[in-house]
C-alpha cells in the first residue's frame, strides 16, 4: 500500500508488485510502463509502451474513455517527457516488468 500519492510512493508499490526500472528496452517480452503524478488532484497515471505497425508508441486510458496513443494535443505519443499529460505534470518514470508483475498495485 501507499501512504501518499507521490512519484516514490506509487512506484515503489509498484516495485513491490514486481516492477522493475530502469526500463530494459533490450527484451521485447517485457512491459513497459511509465509513471506520471498529477499534483493537485492528486491522482496518477501509467502509459504502456506498445508496438504498433512496427512503431513503439506510449499508450494509455484515460478515465472511462477508450485507450488511445495520442497526447492531450491530439499528438501521437512517442516520447512522453515531452507529450501534453495534461495535469499528469510529475514524470514518475519508466518500469518494465519481466512476466512476472501483478496487475495490482498494493
Amino acid at each position: 500500500m501507499y501512504s501518499a500519492i507521490t512519484a516514490n510512493e506509487i512506484s515503489s508499490a509498484a516495485y513491490r508488485d514486481g516492477y522493475r526500472w530502469p526500463c530494459d528496452y533490450a527484451n521485447p517480452n517485457n512491459l513497459m510502463v511509465a509513471l506520471c503524478i498529477a499534483p493537485n488532484l492528486p491522482d496518477y497515471h501509467w502509459y504502456r509502451l506498445t508496438s504498433m505497425s512496427g512503431s513503439a508508441r506510449w499508450t494509455h486510458k484515460p478515465g472511462s474513455t477508450r485507450a488511445t496513443n495520442l497526447d492531450n494535443s491530439g499528438n501521437y505519443i512517442v516520447d512522453l517527457q515531452t507529450a501534453n499529460r495534461g495535469p499528469y505534470t510529475v514524470w514518475g518514470g519508466c518500469m518494465y516488468s519481466p512476466g512476472t508483475a501483478r496487475t495490482t498495485v498494493r
